[in-house]
């Protein structure tokens, strides 16, 4: 790792800078390491989207000290809610020199779609694992916030520095609890670790102690004003595209639905002159007209061979 490059005070003076922010500032700055990868985590509420904008802003600063590689006036820049608009992010760096967007920082915002689309877990988070392992060594900072970190499949936690488990529900900080994610060579299976902080101490007789502790929870302050305002505004959006998309696909279905149901009626007919015409093969031991007996020998559902039957009491008492 080449050391001959300072960390900026902006990110040495942030909360947990000395073991969080400025190693992952180093390892995007001053080595090949590749990537700065976190994954946020938690229910709904709990404030993972101001989080990663708090994080996209301590670490979206050049070698200059200058705030250049996260702008919130831009945020449509650095947040993808899907994986078509990562890939536009990823589309636009990719075209430059990797020398100017070493750094750069790119915010995954994916809890909106778990509320709507039931292969959330499948297509879309693996779409975005794809593309995560081949724009591995351009060294971004690439945060995620995900219900749960086993959405992501192995390659992509396997390459994950860090993850946030948030907690409860934000007021004016949020809180979680910071896990390392390191290797296990024997298993080959990424793991959580809290990161163990020493401090010097002495015993009542005057002795030198070493004393080691983990926080089991930090709070995190919110992201900037301007971050907030085009955050909430970009959510609107994405959340009223997705209600129109749905709300098309259920006007084309209830008009598929239509249509199917005047093409039967068209037949109903013709079914209902097929079972008189061999009546026989539907009837019980009582002599009445079997419902299921209808559907399994015409190939159509319960519901249309009750319609059936009924228009063939109609055409035999006629």
């Amino acid at each position: 790792m080449t050391t001959n490059i300072a960390t900026p005070e902006i990110v040495k003076k942030a909360p947990y800078s000395s073991w969080w922010f400025t190693p992952a500032w180093r390892q995007m700055h001053c080595s090949n390491a590749g990537n700065n990868i976190g994954v946020v985590s938690g229910p709904n509420g709990s404030g993972k989207s101001y989080m990663l904008g708090w994080v996209g802003e301590t670490l979206g600063v050049n070698k200059q000290g200058e705030r250049t590689l996260f702008n919130p006036n831009y945020l449509w820049e650095h947040m993808a809610f899907d994986a078509k608009s990562f890939s536009a992010i990823v589309k636009d760096l990719m075209k430059l020199k990797k020398c100017r967007t070493v750094g750069y920082q790119i915010l995954i915002e994916e809890s909106q779609l778990s509320l709507y689309n039931k292969d959330f877990g499948s297509e879309s988070v693996k779409d975005i694992s794809r593309m995560l392992m081949t724009v591995r060594s351009r060294r971004w900072g690439v945060y995620m916030n995900i219900p749960s970190m086993m959405m992501l499949n192995k390659d992509v936690r396997t390459v994950t520095n860090w993850n946030v488990e948030m907690r409860g529900k934000p007021s004016e900080y949020s809180y979680g609890t910071y896990y390392d994610i390191i290797m296990n060579p024997h298993f080959n299976e990424p793991y959580k670790k809290k990161p163990v902080f020493t401090k010097n101490d002495y015993s009542s007789d005057g002795r030198p102690l070493l004393k080691s502790k983990t926080y089991p929870t930090l709070s995190f302050p919110s992201p900037s004003k301007i971050f907030i305002k085009n955050y909430e505004k970009m959510k609107e959006e994405h959340q009223n595209a997705l209600y129109t998309l749905y709300d098309e696909k259920l006007w084309a279905k209830e008009a598929e639905e239509k249509e199917k149901a005047k093409d039967f009626g068209d037949v109903i007919k013709d079914y209902a002159e097929q079972v008189i015409e061999d009546k026989d093969k539907f009837l019980n031991i009582k002599g009445e007209i079997v419902i299921s007996k209808i559907s399994a020998m015409l190939g159509i559902n319960r519901d249309k061979a009750g319609v059936v039957k009924q228009k063939v009491l109609e055409l035999s008492n006629a």
